[in-house]
């Protein structure tokens, strides 16, 4: 019974950790799996992670938002999207900090 093809994937990668002079060819060879397989099996492994925590306002300024949206509220008036992100980017601004894109702001 042959090895399954994900197991020879896994092992091809390891001979190739083991031996880094090698090329992927010859592993696939060894291994008996295709070698544009093993090259994108590998590809895949490698991506990093592009991104991350877009956290932009800290804690007390995400209650300063709130605070300012229940004020807008309280007198009756409904803030728009632009006014909520010029009020992101001014609190941005007075604490020297870039402002945010809107493309953050649509998210």
């Amino acid at each position: 019974m042959s090895t399954p093809i994900k197991e020879r994937i896994l092992r091809a990668k390891e001979w190739l950790a083991e031996n880094p002079t090698e090329n992927q060819s010859v592993a696939a060879k060894l291994f008996k799996v295709n070698r544009s397989t093993l090259n994108m099996a590998i590809l895949k492994n490698n991506n990093v992670q592009h991104g991350g925590q877009n956290k932009i306002l800290t804690a007390s300024q995400e209650q300063a938002v709130h605070s300012f949206i229940k004020l807008y509220l309280e007198n009756g008036q409904l803030p728009t999207k632009d006014i909520i992100f010029g009020v992101i980017c001014y609190i941005q601004k007075e604490g020297n900090q870039p402002p945010p894109s809107v493309s953050w702001f649509r998210k």
